[in-house]
């Protein structure tokens, strides 16, 4: 089944907000690799690798591990962009009853989730590279959660969408 007739099926299509945060996540990938190589000399030989709970370094590793973020975030990007094209793998709200209409309004907020989830985890790792590689020693004890947070507020907004949708009848 081609792609057009599967989302026409499923009743969604990309919206500009989810357009948006796959872009944006996008960005920040390579934002992130344009720093790293910009930057690449001024970068100490060693540097924090993992933050304890207090924020401080509890661990240290060679600059080059730096790397692996943008290389995660680009298989995230990647994995989380090719499962929003394929909505019967997802485990959705939707029950074999309900309305074609319906059915779409939960496989639109399910898809709407992966797209949020994908982009605060990118910005969110990108932001934790950039603190280790550049900014400071000690990782701000507001930015864990912060981080939760962002990761965490997709999964309240679907939560709403999806009661939205099982208020309409």
């Amino acid at each position: 089944m081609k792609r057009e007739e599967q989302l026409r099926r499923f009743g969604i299509r990309p919206t500009r907000y989810q357009r948006a945060l796959a872009v944006l996540a996008w960005a920040a990938v390579a934002a992130e690799a344009a720093i790293l190589l910009a930057r690449w000399h001024a970068i100490p030989a060693t540097i924090p690798v993992h933050f304890g709970r207090s924020g401080a370094p509890d661990r240290y590793g060679s600059r080059a591990a730096l790397w692996l973020i943008p290389a995660i975030n680009v298989l995230l990007c990647a994995a989380l962009g090719a499962l929003s094209r394929f909505p019967q793998l997802w485990n959705t709200a939707a029950d074999t009853e309900d309305s074609a209409p319906r059915r779409a309004a939960y496989f639109a907020a399910g898809r709407t989730l992966l797209f949020e989830i994908r982009f605060a985890a990118v910005v969110g790792t990108a932001a934790i590279g950039t603190f280790a590689a550049f900014l400071m020693p000690k990782l701000p004890g507001w930015f864990t959660g912060l981080y939760l947070a962002a990761i965490a507020l997709p999964l309240v907004l679907y939560a709403a969408r999806v009661a939205d949708v099982k208020k309409e009848k």
